[in-house]
């Protein structure tokens, strides 16, 4: 059984292995040193918090759960980079949500 505190770990995973490439995209033009790096310590700790979350849950129940890193960057991305959502990518955003219920669930 999945502790509740394992999706919890695995949903701040998805959100700041989102962030991570936000933040590398907005530190390449012009290159910031700053922002790069900062982009790659939330990667690590979107690791670190996955590996915590692993300790208390079902590989089979946690790990479909992150795929909702690409709805995070999806949104991320609209909101901080100012990108367009298409229509096809709410269906993606819809596909994504329904497979983790019907895989994770």
């Amino acid at each position: 059984m999945t502790e509740p505190s394992s999706l919890l770990l695995v949903l701040l995973s998805s959100l700041t292995s989102a962030a991570g490439p936000i933040l590398l995209k907005q530190g390449m033009k012009p290159i910031q040193i700053k922002k790069l790096a900062l982009g790659t310590f939330l990667y690590v700790i979107g690791i670190g918090l996955f590996i915590l979350a692993l300790q208390g849950g079902e590989l089979s129940t946690l790990y479909p759960l992150i795929s909702i890193t690409y709805i995070w960057v999806l949104l991320l991305g609209h909101y901080w980079l100012k990108e367009r959502i298409s229509n096809l990518q709410k269906l993606g955003v819809f596909a994504i949500i329904l497979g983790v219920i019907i895989i994770a669930v």
